[in-house]
């Protein structure tokens, strides 16, 4: 899978340099590839090639999980397109669970389905440190003391490494001198296992036999594999910071012959990429010296217009001094070329000079992205940005990016695209479907129901009954359930409008309709008046040439107003603009009720009914929420007045004109 980065710009100028250099900072030399795809073809050479070199049986040592997936695939390519041929390959697995589970489930099933079944190699040649029942322990460590010896002294070993350092499952604390041995898995391992066992961690296995780190050191060639982001700082762990136990494949780093084959992204925190400069000659760009300002800013902690020239000799930055100093001039040119990069305005601020911000104000509006590598990532990241654009009036939509690899698992997603329709974005899944497939007995609610007329009737929790029979294929099963007695049909009607249980929140529509039923005089006044202007309830059933979008604005515009003044806004906006959807936004129905207050008996409904037909109501939202200057309590009515006096160099209100 392709990981995408920013083109480059100034960096290290790798040309003649050598490899002791380039890797002054790395126990362990990191290979850098474009992406995954191309650091596996390398990889997948060199294993082509020392197999075809080999005069006697190849010894290949490979780990479990989806990381040496992409290795795999080139090797298949290889054997089916080139001819490559593994019968003198030997094959033997790092690791299985204990007891090993069903093949579908086992820890060495990718290496099955993506490798052997897809190659000429002898099934005989194939070994994994599996054991499918359990065995008294001298049986167990007969067996582990058997694949250990067998096992040592590979050609090469293929690893990939985990998000904590992992190298099969040598977990936090392994020690160098361990050998093929029973493992228990912690908590966190087997949480990460959990999503092949349905997503339940007390059906995921909690212990492994695993190949040792004193067996993997034997091996005459050690590639350490790791790809995407999330592994960039476990690479540079492993790559180039001390040995610790806490870090297991550290310790791989007294071998001496090891590489490691990343791609750029799981290679970005490599010094060679943070503070190249450490390394060797640079090219200085101007978006690169920004860059080691910045990074030279947060090693010393002064802000940028406080750097000396010392702060840039002691911490390798004398080159850029000597081609671009003096340092003040440095310091002034970044700090002005960050300052026109910040702005209030992301979508770019209209009627201003834009030649010095980031983003120019025209094309209005913008048609904006937001890519989410999680589904909340949108908001946690630039959450502000995101609420800005939006209410600038710009075009915002986001794309959650689920790759399954590097990002969140796709149930997690589908959570959030139904949050997504249930807030009336699209069509809703089916509910008892996604209860029976998130369903947990500590999370179920009891249904409540009403005993009433010598009958008992099911007011809240239907959809949790109709799941749970389904689950128990169709048959009567006995579940707890919350009983009430004596209540009329119209009050449990208003406990249902007013629970907020575990489950979804009910819509604003939803809350009316249990009202109604349940015949609340407010709630009924509220509809009776918004009918009566010939305005209909979204989602309602009633026509929608003039429905109503924002019930609860509505609801409370309507208890502060009064009927009176509510229904004369209403009126108004029905004639103006009959068949416009964004008329009746919450902000659009703000403005025209507070103009009508504030000017009761002094405007002209006929002039502001023509007006308002002239105006799209869109303008009017935007201009609300682009107003930052005018207060608050002015700021709903004031588009509304601009639009009522047009070009009058008079004021137009308060002569009924």
């Amino acid at each position: 899978m392709k990981k995408f980065t920013l083109p480059k710009d100034g960096g290290l100028i790798e040309e003649g340099l050598p490899n002791g250099v380039k890797h002054t900072f790395e126990h362990i030399p990191a290979h850098i590839f474009e992406d995954e795809d191309a650091a596996s073809e390398r990889l997948a050479e060199r294993i082509a090639q020392a197999i075809d070199a080999s005069e006697g049986t190849f010894r290949l040592g490979l780990s479990t999980g989806s990381t040496p997936a992409t290795v795999f695939k080139a090797l298949v390519k290889r054997h089916k397109e080139n001819g490559l041929s593994f019968k003198n390959v030997e094959i033997y697995s790092t690791d299985e669970y204990y007891p090993a589970p069903a093949d579908a489930n086992s820890r060495n099933r990718r290496l099955y389905s993506d490798l052997i079944s897809l190659i000429d190699i002898d099934p005989a040649n194939v070994f994994i440190p599996k054991l499918t029942e359990t065995h008294d322990s001298a049986a167990v460590s007969e067996f582990c003391a058997a694949y250990d010896e067998k096992a040592r002294g590979l050609d090469l070993l293929l690893m990939g490494v985990g998000e904590k350092g992992q190298v099969g499952f040598n977990e936090l604390g392994a020690t160098e001198n361990s050998r093929t041995r029973t493992v228990l898995l912690p908590y966190s391992s087997r949480k990460r296992q959990a999503k092949n066992f349905s997503g339940c961690i007390n059906a995921t296995p909690d212990k492994a036999i695993a190949m040792g780190i004193s067996t993997m050191m034997s091996a005459k060639k050690i590639a350490l594999i790791a790809w995407g982001e999330d592994k960039a700082q476990v690479v540079k762990q492993v790559a180039e910071d001390a040995i610790n136990p806490a870090c297991p494949g550290s310790l791989l780093q007294k071998h001496d012959n090891i590489s490691f084959y990343v791609e750029e992204n799981s290679a970005s925190l490599l010094t060679r990429n943070v503070a190249p400069w450490l390394v060797g000659p640079c090219e200085w760009t101007p978006k690169f010296i920004r860059k080691a300002v910045v990074w030279l800013c947060e090693q010393v902690e002064k802000p940028i217009l406080k750097l000396k020239q010392g702060d840039y000799l002691a911490n390798g930055l004398g080159e850029l001094l000597e081609q671009y100093g003096p340092y003040d001039q440095i310091n002034i040119r970044i700090f002005n070329d960050l300052q026109h990069t910040i702005t209030g305005w992301p979508g770019g601020k209209p009627n201003a000079d834009d030649t010095t911000r980031p983003v120019p104000s025209t094309p209005f509006p913008k048609r904006v992205v937001i890519f989410s590598p999680h589904p909340d990532d949108d908001v946690i990241s630039m959450g502000g940005t995101f609420i800005r654009l939006a209410e600038q009036g710009h075009d915002v939509h986001v794309a959650y990016q689920t790759s399954g690899n590097v990002a969140v698992h796709d149930d997690v997603v589908l959570q959030h695209m139904d949050a997504a329709r249930e807030l009336g974005f699209g069509d809703r899944f089916d509910e008892v479907k996604e209860i029976i497939a998130q369903f947990s007995p500590y999370l179920l609610n009891e249904p409540k129901v009403s005993f009433r007329n010598g009958k008992y009737y099911v007011f809240d929790g239907q959809h949790t009954i109709i799941s749970l029979l389904e689950m128990n294929e169709g048959k009567n099963l006995q579940i707890r359930c919350k009983v009430y007695y004596g209540m009329t049909e119209q009050e449990e009607a208003k406990i249902f409008s007013m629970q907020t249980g575990a489950g979804r929140k009910l819509s604003p529509a939803d809350k009316i309709r249990a009202e109604l039923h349940a015949q609340d005089i407010e709630t009924m006044n509220f509809r009776d008046a918004t009918l009566k202007t010939g305005v209909s309830f979204e989602n309602s059933g009633e026509s929608k040439s003039c429905s109503l979008r924002c019930i609860n604005t509505a609801r409370a515009e309507y208890e502060r107003v009064g009927e009176k003044i509510y229904t004369e806004a209403l009126d108004i906006m029905v004639e103006a603009w009959t068949g416009c959807r964004s008329a009746f936004k919450a902000d659009v129905l703000k403005a025209v009720v507070a103009f009508v207050k504030e000017y009761s008996g002094k405007y002209s409904r006929e002039r502001l009914i023509a007006r308002l037909k002239a105006e799209d109501p869109e303008t009017i939202y935007r201009a609300i929420r682009s107003d930052f200057d005018t207060p608050v309590e002015l700021r709903y009515v004031a588009p509304i007045v601009k639009i009522y006096n047009g070009n009058s160099t008079l004021n137009a209100l308060g002569n009924g004109k």
